[in-house]
């Protein structure tokens, strides 16, 4: 079965919202796009995921771009398309990679370095944004 951006993005969210984050989709981010972004006021930890089908190259240069406003940042894609390569390649760069089965589970496969290259003010800037926007609480 295939699995496509769509339920990545599905599954993304759902496993977020058990760790009690708020999401926004569709996150506007240093002239880029995130997935989803999200925020834990309680711990203060921001984070953004960009969600991919097959393409983990294209979402490598999303994904370092949004390390600079967020905490926390992962590629998700389906678990048949998560390579050594993709593991090794994020993991060099403190990028998470979240695996998403079939079914919709979700597995931290790497997890994500914090503060590898966060520019305070710019992380300050994308959380005033988020408190702004339409968040949908999950």
């Amino acid at each position: 079965m295939r699995i496509r951006e769509k339920q990545v993005v599905e599954a993304v969210i759902d496993f977020i919202a058990t760790m009690g984050f708020e999401h926004v989709l569709e996150f506007p981010l240093l002239g880029k796009v995130a997935d989803v972004y999200a925020f834990r006021r309680d711990l203060d930890v921001s984070l953004a995921v960009e969600c991919k089908e097959t393409n983990w190259r294209g979402a490598l240069r999303q994904a370092v771009a949004y390390q600079v406003a967020a905490d926390l940042v992962f590629l998700a894609m389906p678990a048949p398309h998560v390579t050594d390569n993709v593991t090794r390649e994020m993991r060099q760069r403190g990028i998470g990679v979240i695996s998403v089965a079939d079914d919709g589970a979700t597995v931290v496969l790497v997890p994500a370095r914090s503060g590898t290259y966060l520019i305070p003010r710019v992380r300050a800037r994308a959380i005033a944004r988020f408190e702004a926007a339409a968040v949908v609480a999950v």
